[in-house]
């Protein structure tokens, strides 16, 4: 239920939704779908999306991902030192929200390597000056070796993510819905070029 909650706080700044759209070009738009133009968009959802992605890949901004720690609900069971590096690719849309193409490698719960490429999307509000908050998904493919398939088959994922920020540096947090021992908080940083 909190997942669902923080989806549709996000999904609310991504822009009005209007009756003749649907729910359903809302959430298009919040894709790399939404980057893509009228040409791309016509060709079909398949087509922009692949467009969409090229697009924060070409004109994104590298940024370093750095993790650190994972709270666990049962934290004395499980690893919570959760080192890691990846990188991503960010761009920030003309609403000003943002969207990146990561990859990340890290320890898991059981201290083993774990790998993740995805899509995020944030709806970002003023906090002040410099500072900003952020909220919205990540979409990806994980790979690890327990849970999912196990023996590092990669399977697909969705959850919420918040930032908290600048341009430059970020926190970011992802929850994982409890799920073979308790609530999960990814908590990691990015750091742009």
């Amino acid at each position: 239920m909190k997942a669902l909650l923080c989806a549709l706080l996000a999904l609310s700044a991504a822009g009005p939704l209007r009756a003749a759209d649907g729910w359903w070009e809302t959430v298009k738009d919040t894709t790399p779908y939404g980057l893509a133009d009228e040409a791309e968009r016509a060709e079909g959802y398949w087509h922009g999306l692949r467009a969409g992605s090229a697009s924060i890949a070409r004109d994104g901004r590298w940024e370093l991902l750095l993790s650190g720690y994972a709270w666990h609900e049962e934290g004395d069971r499980y690893n919570e030192k959760a080192w890691g590096l990846g990188i991503a690719r960010r761009v920030t849309d003309a609403r000003g929200n943002e969207r990146l193409l990561y990859a990340l490698a890290s320890k898991d719960s059981y201290s083993k390597p774990q790998y993740l490429a995805g899509y995020a999307w944030l709806a970002r509000w003023p906090l002040g000056e410099k500072l900003q908050f952020g909220a919205g998904y990540t979409a990806f493919l994980m790979a690890r070796s327990k849970y999912g398939p196990g023996n590092y088959i990669p399977f697909p994922g969705v959850l919420p993510v918040a930032s908290l920020g600048t341009e430059r540096m970020n926190l970011m947090a992802a929850y994982v819905p409890a799920f073979a021992g308790g609530n999960v908080l990814f908590v990691f940083g990015r750091i742009g070029f």
